[in-house]
């Protein structure tokens, strides 16, 4: 084979081999180019119902917010002030009702000794009376 003949050869080999890389390379950016194509719808839509969530939680976030102004308004000096004066009046009312139960209790005392002596009174007056 003559030197023309093989440069022939290598040069046809190299278009070959430069024709089937470029096929591939053809094939891979197709491939390509429709995976970035399919990820972009993707993330298209993805996006759309991240917006719809983020105008959901703005809604969400000003409600919390108002409900914290007025949790913020109340005055809580004065609650602290009511919470203890309620204490106060319910010691007073426990020592109002302990000398109430003591005195129904002295009262009961009496009342049964009393109740005693008028039935003993009442005994001897009817045995006056069937004794005469």
């Amino acid at each position: 084979m003559d030197i023309p003949a093989w440069i022939s050869l290598i040069v046809t080999a190299i278009l070959a081999i430069v024709g089937i890389a470029g096929f591939g390379w053809v094939k891979i950016l197709k491939e390509t180019n429709s995976l970035l194509k399919d990820q972009n719808d993707e993330l298209r839509i993805a996006n759309k119902e991240l917006q719809a969530q983020h105008g959901e939680n703005s809604k969400a976030l000003a409600s919390l917010q108002g409900q914290i102004d007025v949790l913020k308004s109340i005055p809580l000096v004065n609650i602290d002030t009511t919470l203890k004066q309620l204490a106060k009046f319910n010691e007073n009312l426990a020592i109002t009702n302990k000398k109430i139960l003591d005195r129904l209790d002295r009262d009961a005392v009496i009342l049964a000794r009393d109740t005693k002596e008028a039935a003993s009174k009442v005994a001897e007056v009817r045995k006056e009376l069937n004794g005469s």
